[in-house]
């Protein structure tokens, strides 16, 4: 459900902290607040993926409720990253972008497993009509929110770190893959 939205938001504000710069070394302010955000999500992960796991039509709009009320909070915070973070301000440090690189590779797994667990728990969601199709939407809103976001953090890294972009490209895949799994699942 909103869980979805949530997990692709967190990579996706994550990968843009990549177009934040400092013209001073180690990491920049911007930065800073973008992991910090990342990092702050990064804790709610794990039970958000233990709600997904547990789910099961039987749970009903009480158990949908529970995911909602961790994920409403993370969106909130992944829509303020989201506005400080996919900014050019220049050219990116190395410092900023390892930085960066670091604190989104565990991640990276954790938005592919709640995805996965998505995809698994459809004939769950299907049993509440109401879910899949919430489902089905943020699915596809946020994939297209993922994909202008990644192509931001890729032209930043192009032009100011390139040595970067195999490792943005290796992450962006797995959050594609993971996302035509569920898109595949979903039936669009």
């Amino acid at each position: 459900m909103r869980f979805i939205s949530s997990a692709l938001a967190v990579f996706a504000f994550a990968l843009s902290a990549n177009a934040i710069t400092s013209e001073c070394q180690g990491i920049s302010a911007s930065v800073t607040v973008c992991n910090n955000h990342i990092t702050a999500m990064t804790k709610e992960l794990p039970t958000i993926i233990e709600l997904l796991t547990s789910f099961t039509s039987a749970d009903g709009i009480d158990g949908g409720l529970k995911i909602y009320n961790i994920v409403e909070p993370i969106q909130k915070l992944m829509e303020t990253a989201r506005k400080e973070c996919c900014v050019d301000f220049g050219t990116v440090t190395v410092d900023d972008a390892q930085s960066v690189v670091d604190t989104v590779k565990p991640v990276i797994s954790q938005i592919v497993t709640a995805l996965d667990i998505t995809s698994q728990k459809k004939e769950d969601f299907d049993r509440l009509i109401i879910a899949t199709e919430i489902a089905q939407d943020v699915i596809k809103g946020f994939y297209s929110g993922t994909k202008a976001m990644t192509t931001c953090i890729s032209d930043a890294g192009s032009t100011s770190q390139p040595s970067f972009i195999p490792i943005i490209n290796d992450y962006v895949s797995q959050i594609d893959n993971a996302f035509l799994n569920a898109k595949k699942v979903y039936g669009f």
